[in-house]
Parts: C-alpha cells; structure tokens; sequence
C-alpha cells in the first residue's frame, strides 16, 4: 500500500479516536455532579451516540476497503484508534468485526488485549457472562462501577495474566476512584 495513503488513513484514525474520546472524558464527572438521569448527561449521551454512528460508518468503509485496519497497515496507534471505533460501535457491527480482530491476533496484527476487551464487550451487549473481566456497570445508588459477571470466573486471573491484563480489584479501584 502507499505509505502517503497509510499516512493519512493512520491520521484519520487518530482524528477518529479524539472525536471518540470527547465526550467520554466528561462522563465521569457528569454523572458524578448531575447524576445519570440529568439533562446534562442525556445530552453528552446524544453527543456521543452520534460521534459513534458516524465513527462506525467510517470504520465500516474502511475495512471493506482494506480490511481491518492493523499495525502493518497504520501502526500501532492508527490500529488501536480503529479497535477504540470498534469498542463504542454498535452492537451488530462489534459481533461482525470480532472476528477479524481474532484473526489479527493470529497474525500479530492486533493485540491479545483489544480482541479481549471486544470480545467480553459483545458477551456482555448479548448478556452472557464475559470471559476475562473487562467491562464493568456504573451502579447510581452508590455512585460505584461493580464488574459484570464472568464466565468460568475461577481461572479468570489466569487467563488474564496470560495476556497480560492487570488484576481485576486494581481496575475496580481505579474506576471508583475517577
């Protein structure tokens, strides 16, 4: 592929992904200050709902261009900003790309760690329970993120040192202490 076009299909990732992240750094404190059922987080929600479907259709018309987008062809940053896409995409679109990200993990092209974070993010939209812990509820009574349940969760440590994710109490404690 032509490293001008790699270039700016990399960029526009990167645009994509600070799009992406715009209203997420403002959730936190939103809900904290005007809870979940306020207008001021129903509007950052309709902010990023609609950043999302446009990201979504972008990355779409990307892939179907040249496939999933991963390290060889926009680096590490551009791929991960595309896996970021994917993560806040709709529910179809996730469970159809999550194949692509397995294959890429085959090929060194996307890391254990995003395929894991996908996949656990398309159990628990089905409502299965995940399989290495990564995603998690806000619960307003008591303004605390508690971890959705996990499939086989006696070896769930395991299978995520494998991989290389952190303990799980370390990413409870880091979530309610935003």
């Amino acid at each position: 592929m032509d490293s001008v076009l790699t270039k700016e299909l990399r960029e526009e990732l990167l645009r994509m992904e600070e799009s992406d992240q715009f209203s997420r750094n403002k959730v936190d404190s939103i809900i904290r200050h005007f809870g979940i059922h306020s207008p001021q987080f129903d509007n950052l929600k309709a902010t990023g709902k609609k950043i999302d479907s446009l990201n979504t259709l972008r990355l779409i018309e990307i892939v179907k261009e040249y496939g999933w987008p991963g390290k060889s062809l926009v680096g590490y940053d551009g791929s991960h900003s595309a896996w970021l896409i994917l993560q806040h995409s709709d529910t179809t679109t996730q469970g159809k790309f999550l194949h692509l990200l397995e294959d890429g993990v085959k090929t060194g092209e996307v890391t254990e760690i995003e395929y894991a974070y996908l996949l656990d993010r398309v159990l628990t939209n089905r409502n299965l329970p995940q399989y290495y812990g990564t995603q998690f509820k806000y619960i307003e009574e008591t303004k605390t993120y508690e971890i959705f349940p996990i499939d086989d969760e006696k070896n769930v440590i395991e299978r995520r040192n494998r991989i290389g994710l952190d303990n799980i109490e370390v990413n409870i404690s880091k979530m309610n202490s935003k």
